[in-house]
């Protein structure tokens, strides 16, 4: 299942929180180039710079990426969900093919990578041991619970803007620092 297909399940509440908090994570890429800010903004809870053209242009018959954020100057951010269907993911080593391949259709034509967030029902103790001594992707990893748990936290959070840098880190995301910071 794509991210977009999951993200048309869940409730407009919920899919505007995870687009914020996907815009939040651009924020940090905003401050360091002015032109950036004006590529990326929040309206009606929706992400302007989610590239569906770009992807268009990079996905292929074989690679279908998820979701593109354009970062603008050719920096970009690719999401990809993952479900129990899809039995590869439990495999690091398969499932890094995949996203190195990604990475390569968008250095292919310019683009820098700067982040791969990967959204999954559950991680295996392997699989993000694996993930964590990865040094070629710059990758983070969040269970669909741990996201629904999060943007929880920071409903009831007294902050106005996602703090983006929790989202950064390599390997597994652990959602109960991230919402005990937001609540805070």
């Amino acid at each position: 299942m794509r991210l977009i297909d999951v993200l048309d399940t869940v409730n407009q509440i919920e899919k505007s929180s995870f687009l914020k908090i996907l815009d939040g994570f651009c924020s940090e890429i905003r401050k360091s180039d002015p032109k950036v800010d004006q590529i990326l903004s929040v309206g009606d809870g929706q992400l302007k710079n989610v590239d569906e053209k770009l992807k268009e242009t990079l996905n292929t018959s074989r690679n279908k990426i998820d979701l593109i954020i354009n970062l603008g100057n050719k920096n970009v951010i690719i999401a990809e969900c993952k479900t129990k269907k899809d039995s590869d993911y439990n495999q690091y080593t398969a499932l890094s093919r995949q996203l190195k391949s990604y990475e390569n259709l968008c250095e292919k034509q310019g683009y820098l990578i700067s982040k791969i967030l990967l959204v999954a029902n559950d991680f295996s103790d392997e699989f993000v041991s694996e993930c964590e001594y990865d040094y070629e992707l710059n990758l983070s990893l969040i269970t669909s619970k741990g996201l629904i748990q999060i943007l929880e936290g920071f409903k009831e959070s007294r902050l106005e803007e996602f703090p983006v840098k929790l989202l950064l880190k390599d390997g597994l995301l652990n959602e109960d620092r991230i919402v005990k910071v937001l609540l805070r």
